[in-house]
């Protein structure tokens, strides 16, 4: 069984659940036919469509991390979404995603439609057990990105004039 750096034994028991709501494209029958072909149908859950406000924390308390393969985009509110859970994210290097997440300090950034890439990097995330440190860093990354510095720097102006 392999072992990660502390020795720990690194299970290779998984559940992935992929979530597609690409209005595009949004057949996933061949991606099914694909999981079944590789006989992850026990493993791995395809859903796909709209999902409802109600059922958004259920989905990111499921989560260890979001994985979104981008080809190409200029934000996602997904990976906002994920920070408001203290999810990590790995991301592909596309649009602005890369200053949302920044690399190794909140998540991972690969190169957009390079798979080994992308597959590495999730691997990583668990063989390394990344989720703690990259959480904490999804945390930081938030409160610099909060309300609270402009505040702050509001009193200080208000105190000085």
């Amino acid at each position: 069984m392999p072992s990660n750096q502390r020795g720990t034994p690194v299970t290779t028991r998984f559940r992935v659940l992929a979530y597609n709501s690409d209005t595009v494209n949004p057949d996933i029958a061949p991606h099914r036919a694909q999981i079944r072909r590789h006989g992850l149908s026990e493993r791995v859950r395809l859903d796909a469509g709209y999902v409802a406000d109600a059922d958004v924390p259920r989905y990111f308390a499921a989560a260890d991390v979001v994985v979104q393969p981008y080809v190409s985009a200029t934000q996602s509110g997904v990976a906002q979404i994920a920070f408001h859970f203290d999810k990590p994210v790995i991301t592909t290097d596309v649009g602005g995603l890369a200053e949302i997440v920044p690399h190794e300090e909140a998540g991972l950034v690969v190169p957009p439609e390079d798979p080994a890439a992308l597959a590495g990097a999730v691997t990583r995330f668990f063989k390394e057990e990344r989720a703690e440190t990259l959480a904490a860093g999804v945390r930081t990354q938030k409160e610099a990105h909060s309300w609270t510095p402009l505040y702050d720097a509001l009193e200080e102006l208000a105190r000085s004039a």
